[in-house]
């Protein structure tokens, strides 16, 4: 971040950036457009999500692999037919390894005889007011974890808690309420070798 700075090339480095979702955006259109225009457009299920975020300077950071918003928020986008309204949008917390118990049981298929790290995201689909039943966890490629609910966000990398009632931006960290008591025992309770990724304002 230093050197595209120091080259007064910020600015530029963003509408590059934003160009190339612009351009994945109009292709994600192109193949939506197509799927509509086929037999199958009403027995297809659409799922568009993202790996990880992105820093654009936040923080001092140009890059992913933070446990922080910037770093863990990814657009996801569900769209199956019959189920929930067009543009609908549900602000609760959700992670990546939601994704297959979310399709299994979309599918109609049967759930596997393991135990799935993931929650069906189908009960929000249906309604996005519902609450989630547990935080979404992140864990970094160091084992560093975070977990984040609808209220709070416990970074253990950095040992903070932060309240999302007061700050939207972690701009502030000194939060250590009850609120956070769930959160906390869901973060202290996953295995450390699981890995996924929080999109909360997907």
């Amino acid at each position: 971040m230093k050197k595209t700075r120091d080259a007064g090339q910020w600015t530029t480095a963003i509408q590059h950036y934003l160009a190339s979702i612009s351009f994945a955006d109009a292709q994600v259109g192109r193949v939506l457009d197509a799927l509509n225009e086929s037999p199958h457009a009403n027995n297809t299920i659409i799922v568009l999500w993202s790996d990880h975020g992105w820093h654009l300077g936040e923080k001092q950071h140009w890059h992913k692999r933070t446990l922080w918003e910037e770093g863990t928020r990814i657009p996801m986008i569900v769209a199956a037919p019959q189920v929930g309204d067009a543009g609908q949008v549900c602000k609760q917390p959700a992670s990546t390894v939601d994704l297959f118990p979310t399709l299994i049981e979309l599918c109609n298929l049967n759930t596997p005889d393991q135990t799935l790290d993931g929650l069906s995201l189908v009960p929000c689909l249906k309604n996005p007011n519902k609450r989630r039943a547990q935080a979404a966890i992140t864990v970094d490629e160091f084992k560093h974890k975070s977990a984040r609910d609808q209220k709070v966000v416990l970074d253990r990398r950095a040992s903070r808690n932060l309240d999302l009632r007061k700050s939207s931006e972690e701009r502030s960290d000194d939060y250590q309420g009850n609120a956070a008591t769930s959160t906390s025992a869901a973060l202290n309770n996953r295995p450390g070798t699981q890995c996924s990724r929080a999109c909360e304002k997907a």
